[in-house]
């Protein structure tokens, strides 16, 4: 089994999607890639962003897998 957070050493970054698409999510979703947890406040803005249809498929499976452990 892959060690946590080797995805994110893959040539090329699997993340660099995930963190260079979008400004907005990008703060979040590096905080998630760290296994740290969204405030509250954080939590709301990030599902406001996804359900405002800003959000595309990689950066709505990074929100959602984030947290996983």
């Amino acid at each position: 089994m892959a060690r946590p957070g080797a995805w994110l050493d893959s040539d090329p970054p699997i993340a660099h999607h995930l963190l260079m698409s979008d400004s907005t999510l990008r703060p979040l979703l590096l905080k998630l890639c760290r296994r740290e947890d969204l405030t509250r406040d954080e939590a709301r803005d990030a599902f406001a962003h996804i359900m405002s249809g800003a959000a595309d498929a990689a950066q709505i499976g990074g929100v959602s897998l984030g947290p996983s452990g």
